[in-house]
């Protein structure tokens, strides 16, 4: 983080070292690093490694931007009056005080925006003059307009994003086709003017060297639980605004299913027929739907699934998979198993747990002894990824909470109560029980706790209320 920034007059080089020794002071990284300096044998030549992340999430916007940040913090005063719990009603008051921030950005957008007015032209006061409007009212209030939502967005994802360093996530928005269409629909925005807002949106995600982060991912179409296809006005204009503007972040995908409209494949097609044009990630609803609910996902909220990051499927709001959280080098493991754990690259040992064998005998038994190499290394790779977890827990995301369930629980979704801790059977699974085709092969064999793995993290999160 430190070497990202660039000094200046206001950010000197002093202050920032200043930063610097003074978080070393922190629980955060006391934690980290010794979890680092443990793991250190097994990352330096990267057999694994880990991030102090807690993974790709879809947060929910929609009831801010449709109520507004008012309406929520009146809400949590009334949880606040009647929680008995002091460390939920800490959460509410965090998440609370969190909310204030959003205003407080707002309230600085449009004192700016009125300085600028002084001096421009016609045509630039009256764009001045309607962007002051807007922040007057949202994310304060609820929306009306496709432009209050979308500035109403705007602002509560810079905030979120803001939040989160010196450890950004890789945030992704959802079905923002859905989002956006009661606004739209209010006004009976042709596909046209609606296209226009929404260039506007996408630029808003492609900010300075590295956009707010990598892998952000935005997802339309779909259908509903009964099949009922949910392809609408905004989904088009979203196609539009695309493939005009053709910017590499957030990531386009679309849902499909048996019901999907002709007229979106014929959309897209200019997209895999173009030269240079960004291509969207394909899902298919009618897998998805079965498999999230074959994991214990509500059957009503699995039409709420986006897609975060590196393509995973979660429940907008609800899920947090604590993906990206650890990385494991499967060809380093299969190398140190050849090698009695002595590295190619430098001579140095690294470890083998398996009993030295001769060479021909280690290749006669090398699938068995790869695999038991591999169980202890998945085993110190837990060790390393939940010590990041908890490193990061030291660093609290109340405004981020507030659109992952906290408003209704009162815990912070850095918090390892909320966040799932790493278990080895887990990624034993998907490294030893995998078809050709990379799927995780079901076995009627397989272990309880592994089956309902997936569906363990979207519990945690739905039901967390209920298990404090």
């Amino acid at each position: 983080m430190f070497g990202d920034i660039e000094p200046n007059q206001e950010i000197p080089s002093e202050r920032i070292e200043a930063v610097r020794q003074h978080d070393k002071d922190t629980d955060y990284v006391r934690l980290l690093t010794k979890t680092y300096a443990e793991a250190e044998p097994y990352t330096k030549e990267v057999a694994f490694f880990m991030e102090q992340v807690t993974g790709h999430i879809v947060p929910d916007f929609r009831v801010l931007v449709a109520k507004g940040v008012k309406a929520a913090q009146l809400d949590l005063d009334a949880k606040i009056a009647a929680e008995t719990d002091s460390e939920k009603r800490n959460g509410f008051r965090s998440i609370r005080i969190a909310l204030d921030s959003v205003l407080i950005l707002s309230r600085r957008y449009a004192e700016l925006a009125q300085e600028q007015m002084t001096g421009a032209s016609q045509e630039r006061k009256e764009q001045l003059e309607m962007l002051c409007a807007a922040l007057q009212k949202v994310p304060e209030y609820g929306a009306d307009t496709l432009y209050e939502a979308l500035q109403s967005y705007i602002l509560l994802w810079e905030v979120m994003c803001l939040e989160q360093a010196p450890n950004p996530f890789a945030f992704s928005v959802g079905n923002a086709d859905r989002i956006f269409e009661p606004y739209r629909a209010k006004e009976n925005l042709s596909r046209e003017e609606t296209a226009a807002l929404l260039k506007h949106f996408l630029v808003f995600f492609n900010v300075a060297d590295r956009s707010w982060a990598i892998s952000q991912n935005l997802i339309i179409s779909g259908r509903d639980p009964a099949g009922n296809d949910l392809t609408n006005p905004t989904s088009y204009a979203l196609l539009d605004a695309y493939y005009d503007m053709n910017l590499p972040q957030p990531i386009l995908s679309v849902k499909l299913h048996k019901n999907t409209p002709d007229q979106l494949y014929r959309e897209m097609g200019r997209f895999f027929f173009s030269p240079g044009a960004l291509t969207p990630s394909l899902f298919n609803d009618d897998s998805v739907y079965p498999v999230l609910k074959a994991h214990g996902v509500d059957e009503a909220d699995i039409a709420d699934y986006g897609v975060a990051g590196c393509q995973e499927p979660l429940i907008m709001g609800k899920d947090n998979g604590n993906t990206t959280n650890t990385w494991l080098n499967l060809p380093k493991i299969l190398e140190l198993t050849l090698t009695d754990g002595r590295s190619l690259i430098t001579g140095d040992t690294i470890g083998s747990f398996v009993q030295s064998l001769p060479i021909r005998e280690n290749l006669q038994n090398i699938r068995e002894r790869f695999y038991e190499n591999l169980k202890v290394y998945l085993q110190k790779m837990q060790v390393a990824a939940n010590g990041c977890t908890k490193a990061v827990s030291c660093l609290p995301v109340p405004f981020l909470s507030a659109t992952m369930g906290g408003m209704e629980t009162g815990y912070d979704c850095r918090a390892p109560l909320f966040q799932p801790l790493r278990r080895p059977c887990i990624s034993v699974l998907s490294v030893c029980k995998c078809n050709h085709r990379g799927n995780i092969a079901q076995s009627p064999d397989q272990p309880a706790e592994i089956r309902a793995e997936r569906g363990l993290h979207y519990a945690d999160s739905r039901n967390l209320c209920k298990f404090p």
